[in-house]
């Protein structure tokens, strides 16, 4: 007899369940259906929100943040779904970042510049850009041949230089023991 109680009580349990999951259902259809007539057409559709600055700060704040939730949302959405590289980078009004990112933002960001600067390679550059990457291309040099000049001067990398370099940097530092003691 106490084992057909509890069996009830469970059944019971269940059923309470039940009924609160499928009003809670019903509730959530209910707020998510926001129907209005259209063009008089006699159907039944999603209103259309007319695309311009919402003035009121508020509406516009709340606006911002249900939208950006729910572009984040799908961003997440996507990467899961599909197996894609995805990278989002939101920033609002104020100034502050919302981003997302399904692996490394930077790693993201890198392939996107790549893709990008390799489009706008196939432009011919202009006479003054042609010129700009000149200078670049001198400066390069000039810093790897600084940094290699620093490392033979700190004792590496000389097994690649010959007797002449060798004699040289000799020279440098001699000078500069010369400047260091004369100070």
């Amino acid at each position: 007899r106490r084992r057909g109680e509890e069996e009830e009580e469970e059944e019971g349990r269940v059923q309470r369940e039940r009924r609160e999951e499928e009003e809670e259902e019903e509730e959530k259809s209910r707020r998510e259906r926001r129907w209005v007539w259209v063009r008089g057409l006699g159907e039944m559709g999603r209103g259309r929100v007319e695309l311009k600055r919402i003035e009121n700060k508020i509406n516009r704040q709340v606006t911002f943040a249900k939208r950006r939730n729910g572009l984040l949302k799908k961003a997440y959405e996507l990467s899961v779904l599909c197996d894609a590289e995805v990278a989002l980078i939101v920033f609002s009004s104020r100034g502050k970042v919302y981003e997302f990112s399904s692996g490394s933002m930077l790693k993201t960001l890198e392939r996107y510049q790549k893709c990008s600067y390799s489009v706008a390679e196939t432009v011919v550059p202009s006479k003054e850009t042609q010129s700009w990457y000149q200078e670049y291309l001198r400066l390069k040099g000039r810093v790897e041949t600084l940094q290699r000049s620093q490392r033979n001067l700190l004792g590496e990398d000389l097994g690649s230089l010959n007797t002449g370099e060798l004699e040289q940097l000799e020279s440098q530092l001699e000078m500069s023991l010369k400047h260091i003691r004369s100070t």
